[in-house]
């Protein structure tokens, strides 16, 4: 700011109370006080709209950068997937015949829930001719087995015929 010493401060209080008078000289301080002030409060509005714009302007460019990107990478991408675009009119795909062995398999989408899965499974075995392999949901680890379910072993120490229930 100014670079003004207490000495040069002690001389410009000395010249004031000489030149406006000891009367005065409250009321010329408040006077210069609030025109510091407000010269103080202009010029911080003022840097404050500076950066403001500044800020808009990166913001803008920035914005601008991020569109051509990603303009640039849809194109990048398309390119590189040989998908045409959106705009571009393509005739509609026509369906092959199902005695065709040339033809694509149509893809379906992938099921979502294990029952859609097994569903699915048992479906493709029975189209195909093949014996539909029963799957059986897998169980939480920890939870207990069932009664119905838990498997049936001998004792270690008793023979054939007590796991069968019969006598020795």
């Amino acid at each position: 700011m100014l670079d003004i010493g207490w000495t040069e401060l002690l001389v410009i209080a000395m010249v004031a109370i000489v030149v406006v008078g000891p009367k005065d000289l409250p009321r010329l301080m408040r006077t210069v006080g609030g025109a510091v002030t407000k010269v103080r409060r202009m010029a911080r509005d003022f840097q404050r709209q500076i950066n403001d714009a500044i800020r808009d302007e990166e913001l803008e460019q920035l914005q601008r950068d991020m569109a051509k990107t990603g303009r640039q990478l849809d194109s990048d991408i398309r390119r590189s997937l040989a998908v045409p675009s959106p705009t571009a009119a393509t005739p509609p795909a026509e369906p092959a015949s199902s005695g065709d062995a040339s033809a694509e398999p149509v893809m379906t989408p992938l099921p979502r829930t294990r029952e859609e899965a097994l569903a699915a499974h048992a479906a493709r075995e029975q189209a195909s001719g093949g014996t539909v392999v029963a799957m059986t949901p897998k169980r939480p680890t920890g939870t207990p087995v069932p009664e119905a379910e838990a498997p049936v072993t001998p004792a270690p120490d008793a023979g054939p015929t007590a796991a069968a229930g019969g006598q020795p």
